[in-house]
């Protein structure tokens, strides 16, 4: 059977965050009878992601500061049928982060 090792993300960032200039964060889903269960990037809205939204911003929040030059990526998988309106909901669920302001 599987075991679910879960890691808490706030102590992996503080351990990792002064060796990483480029990072990449993704979401997964666990349930194992789900469609996109493991690592398939879905939406951080999905009623059954591992994260949130608010996750979300939490996690970039460890990353993202003026006295470091880093690149943050989200991904996700569109797997839409009508891609341009799940582009579109994408951009909207995630409006905040490319709004995110430095200041140094």
């Amino acid at each position: 059977s599987f075991v679910h090792v879960f890691e808490d993300v706030k102590s992996a960032i503080d351990k990792t965050k002064k060796h990483c200039n480029h990072i990449h964060i993704a979401n997964c889903i666990l349930k194992e009878d789900h469609p996109l269960y493991g690592d398939k990037h879905p939406l951080f809205s999905d009623k059954d992601a591992y994260y949130s939204i608010d996750d979300l911003k939490d996690i970039t929040s460890g990353f993202i500061s003026p006295e470091k030059d880093i690149t943050v990526s989200i991904e996700i998988i569109n797997r839409s049928e009508d891609e341009w309106e799940m582009f579109e909901r994408i951009l909207e669920e995630e409006s905040w982060f490319f709004s995110i302001n430095i200041v140094s």
